[in-house]
């Protein structure tokens, strides 16, 4: 019952936001991109509260991964890393044609449980939650030589 309540966790979803802003971007440019946790649902660390047969359960998500799905056929992860702004963030894609692609971050919780507060203890498996997509358009530039 336990992992039963643990699968139906309304989870919190993650959101992706790039650099350059506007979700639009250029072939081959380094793309940015952060992940941004929904309001609704349980991320980690929050504690979701369910009364199981009389016994009140704790379910404690904790993030085990983040997919970056890049829409473009590219995936990056597993990992930790929430990505974040130029010139430091940590997740990067160089798209190789243009388009529009639907990127999306897809997030895997682990969590952990007790009962009437006691001992927090590990749920022996994960659930994969896909992030809402985000439409990336990737863009030409042509530049030119001019003489004065």
């Amino acid at each position: 019952m336990i992992i039963n309540a643990f699968h139906l966790t309304p989870w919190a979803k993650t959101q992706i936001t790039t650099q350059p802003v506007g979700n639009k971007t250029l072939v081959g440019l380094a793309t940015y991109y952060q992940v941004n946790w929904s309001t609704a649902g349980y991320q980690p660390d929050e504690v979701n509260t369910v009364n199981l047969l009389g016994y009140q359960v704790d379910i404690r998500p904790r993030l085990d991964h983040f997919t970056y799905v890049f829409g473009d056929g590219d995936e990056f992860g597993p990992t930790k890393e929430l990505g974040g702004v130029y010139p430091s963030g940590t997740i990067t894609h160089q798209y190789l044609k243009a388009g529009t692609f639907t990127s999306r971050v897809d997030t895997t919780f682990g969590a952990d449980f007790r009962v009437n507060g006691g001992a927090w203890t590990p749920i022996p498996d994960t659930v994969t939650v896909p992030g809402p997509g985000t439409a990336i358009e990737v863009h030409t530039a042509e530049n030119r030589l001019v003489q004065n």
